[in-house]
């Protein structure tokens, strides 16, 4: 029993250290799910208008990523999927015109700078221009970009043939106005968190809508300020 309490401490301080190491490598980050099983983690630079971006993914598969044209769906999105297979990364810049599998692109505008697997996670880190030029890419422009993301449990079959994602999803992010992560204050310890949620509300997969309701605030017998 002592050796597996030691054995597991010892694992949760080394996934510690590397969500710490990437968080102080890079200028802002930002949970895409509400799990927190997928993490990015980017830095801008004018000078160079390259943008340097990780993701730390609680699988050892496949991941995916791209920039989607306003909607959060895949056709017409600019994507990279990237895997780590026997100790070695690999990354596909990648486009996708329909909901199946991203075509590879003519011309590779993504740039692997490294990849590996600790702990049941895959970390890639890559660039790109802010505007590569290529068709096929979308420029990252000033605003509300429209992110998306999958991931699989298991490496792709081949480079050309990959299981569809078994987790997906969208999030919009403004990537150059975000506070950096060491201008976060760090929050009170008197911080009261409660959730806001509509129950049994079964979302159209086509139209969109607008499910507005009235909720009860805690009672506060003093001074707040909501903060999120």
């Amino acid at each position: 029993m002592r050796l597996q309490v030691i054995i597991l401490v010892a694992i949760a301080c080394s996934v510690a250290h590397a969500a710490a190491s990437l968080q102080s490598s890079y200028e802002y980050a930002i949970s895409m799910d509400e799990k927190g099983n997928y993490f990015m983690y980017w830095t801008t630079n004018d000078t160079t208008q390259m943008i340097d971006i990780a993701i730390s993914v609680k699988t050892t598969g496949w991941v995916g990523f791209g920039f989607s044209p306003y909607t959060g769906r895949m056709p017409g999105s600019d994507t990279v999927i990237g895997w780590v297979s026997n100790g070695k990364a690999y990354l596909q810049d990648r486009f996708a015109t329909s909901h199946s599998t991203p075509a590879l692109d003519t011309s590779q505008d993504y740039t692997l700078i490294s990849g590996e697997e600790t702990n049941g996670k895959t970390i890639l880190k890559f660039k790109r221009k802010y505007n590569t030029g290529d068709s096929k890419d979308l420029p990252i422009e000033a605003g509300t970009s429209r992110l998306i993301w999958s991931y699989h449990d298991t490496d792709p079959v081949s480079s050309d043939s990959f299981t569809k994602h078994q987790i997906q999803g969208s999030r919009s992010v403004n990537i150059f106005n975000t506070i950096p992560q060491a201008d976060k204050p760090p929050l009170p310890n008197d911080v009261v968190s409660f959730n806001i949620t509509n129950s049994n509300v079964l979302v159209p997969t086509k139209d969109t809508v607008y499910w507005c309701s009235s909720f009860k605030l805690p009672v506060i017998n003093d001074t707040a300020h909501i903060i999120k």
